[in-house]
């Protein structure tokens, strides 16, 4: 993934060797898991935490038939 300026922001893979990123943005640090559940569902997490913010933020988007 890369923002609109084409800096690197975070790699989005499904393989277990490869599913988590992370990704710094002063002054906190955004961690990414991706989980492939399916040829029509996947799901990812974000883990965010700093002095600013302290969340977690789950999606899970699947493909209407």
């Amino acid at each position: 993934m890369f923002f609109t300026d084409g800096r690197p922001f975070h790699r989005m893979s499904f393989s277990p060797e490869a599913n988590l990123d992370q990704h710094w943005c002063d002054p906190d640090t955004y961690r990414v898991a991706y989980t492939y559940e399916g040829p029509d569902t996947f799901s990812y997490t974000w883990d965010v935490t700093g002095p600013r913010k302290d969340l977690l933020l789950t999606s899970a988007l699947k493909r209407l038939a």
